[in-house]
C-alpha cells in the first residue's frame, strides 16, 4: 500500500497552487497508463489519491508528475520486498515495532 511516503517540511506544501482549493475542483494529474494501473494496486483510490498527493507534495518536488509517481511506486515495491516477507511469516501475530525497523534496518 502506498501511503505516508511524502516526507517534506509542512512549509512545504502546495507549492505555487491554492491550498484551499478542493482536490474535486483541481486539474486531474495525468499519468500513463502503465503507472496509473501500478498506482490503482497501491492506492485505495488512485483517481482521488493522485490528485491530492501531486497537489499537496508532488508540486514541491521540482520534478513532473509521472516522474514523482514513478519513485514513489518503486519506493513502495521495495518496501513490500522488505516487509511482505516479515507479515507473512507472522501469519496474523502482532508484530513489535522494533521487529520492523529490524527487518527494514537489515
Amino acid at each position: 500500500m502506498l501511503h505516508g511516503l511524502w516526507p517534506q517540511p509542512s512549509t512545504e506544501q502546495y507549492c505555487e497552487v491554492p491550498k484551499r482549493t478542493p482536490d474535486r475542483d483541481r486539474k486531474p494529474v495525468s499519468l500513463p497508463p502503465d503507472l496509473q494501473a501500478n498506482l490503482k494496486a497501491m492506492m485505495s483510490d488512485s483517481a482521488l489519491m493522485t490528485t491530492h498527493e501531486w497537489y499537496a507534495h508532488g508540486t514541491c518536488s521540482g520534478i513532473a508528475p509521472p516522474a514523482y509517481f514513478g519513485i514513489a511506486a518503486d519506493l513502495a515495491d521495495q518496501a513490500a520486498k522488505v516487509l511482505d516477507p516479515l507479515f507473512q511469516q507472522a501469519a496474523g501475530q502482532r508484530l513489535s515495532s522494533r521487529s520492523v525497523r529490524e527487518t527494514v534496518d537489515a
